[in-house]
């Protein structure tokens, strides 16, 4: 059984918006591995799934125009690491709806250690870009 997640401060990335923009992906992540757990029907995890979907997109926005807003220079890169997910994403979701079975481990533990590895490395790495140019000015 995959875990559920748990925010912790060391995955902030001391932008409050950010840090619970992170902590609702943990809760919808949550929704689905508890959706699985109690067996919901198809249309609920559909309805998560897209949840989550959709709330990447708007996250993703409003990373990136921070990012954009302080002309952090691996911005292409960490573009191309939100795009990645949503392709991935909206493959999995394609995959559950041909076969309802495909609500697996394997999607969830994507899912969870995607945005964990993500926040550590990826938005850990612009997070420690802004501290430096803040310290600067």
């Amino acid at each position: 059984m995959v875990e559920k997640l748990t925010w912790s401060k060391k995955l902030s990335v001391n932008n409050r918006e950010i840090d619970e923009q992170h902590k609702t992906f943990f809760f919808i992540i949550n929704d689905l591995i508890n959706a699985r757990r109690d067996g919901a029907n198809e249309a609920a995890v559909l309805t998560i799934l897209s949840r989550m979907l959709a709330y990447a997109g708007y996250h993703f926005v409003t990373e990136e125009a921070y990012m954009v807003e302080n002309d952090y220079p691996f911005f292409q890169s960490h573009v191309k690491e939100h795009q990645s997910y949503n392709l991935k994403l909206k493959k999995l979701i394609d995959e559950y709806q041909n076969d309802p079975t495909k609500l697996s481990s394997d999607m969830l533990w994507f899912l969870r250690n995607w945005w964990i590895d993500h926040i550590n490395t990826s938005d850990m790495h612009f997070a420690k870009f802004i501290a430096r140019k803040t310290h600067i000015k």
